[in-house]
């Protein structure tokens, strides 16, 4: 999706906490693309499972490099369902979410 774009992700750091890698970066950037891991030298096509937080254009980038996408429903303002929301200004027409 955003092939040769520049992304500003200001300073990063990856933690290493008993074997878990965790990227931390200064902006608040999607990681939509493999390079934000192989900035880090993460390989990925050597990780078993990576978490990315992220709500839907890191699919076109990680799709390829997965065999299954689990999506996890955590408390935010970016849930998957959309039935956790209140819609009070919607038009009937666009049930299920009006009315």
């Amino acid at each position: 999706m955003e092939t040769n774009l520049p992304v500003n992700l200001g300073r990063t750091a990856m933690l290493d906490v008993a074997g878990i890698k965790v990227i931390l970066t200064e902006s608040c950037q999607t990681p939509n693309d493999p390079g934000y891991f192989a900035l880090h030298g993460i390989d990925l096509t050597r990780i078993g499972l990576l978490c990315v937080k992220a709500k839907n254009h890191f699919r076109a980038a990680f799709t390829p490099l997965t065999c299954a996408i689990i999506e996890i429903d955590a408390p935010g303002p970016a849930s998957p369902n959309i039935r956790h929301y209140t819609y009070r200004h919607a038009p009937r027409a666009l049930y299920p979410l009006g009315g």
